[in-house]
């Protein structure tokens, strides 16, 4: 167990590079990272193109669709949690 003055967690910022966990996710972060990259820009370059799809016409409502399921699942996580104290 690492033990540390929670006070002093401004210098934990800048020490993030050298754990254990981000250094087993960065590869997986930068696999992820350039599948997006090559995703957005197969849409851009070839649907885009030929308007098959309108890519900003329901962005907002992505975003609200996402937020919903997320609150409800911090509900129902924040619900058990309270059961079981």
């Amino acid at each position: 167990m690492i033990s540390y003055n929670p006070k002093d967690w401004f210098t934990f910022i800048f020490k993030i590079h050298k754990t254990e966990t981000m250094q087993k996710l960065l590869p997986l972060l930068f696999g992820v990272g350039l599948y997006a990259g090559a995703w957005a820009y197969f849409e851009n370059i070839y649907l885009a193109k030929n308007q098959i799809i309108d890519l900003f016409k329901n962005i907002g409502i992505i975003y609200s669709i996402l937020g919903f399921t997320l609150s409800l699942f911090l509900v129902f996580r924040t619900n058990t949690a309270y059961d079981r104290w």
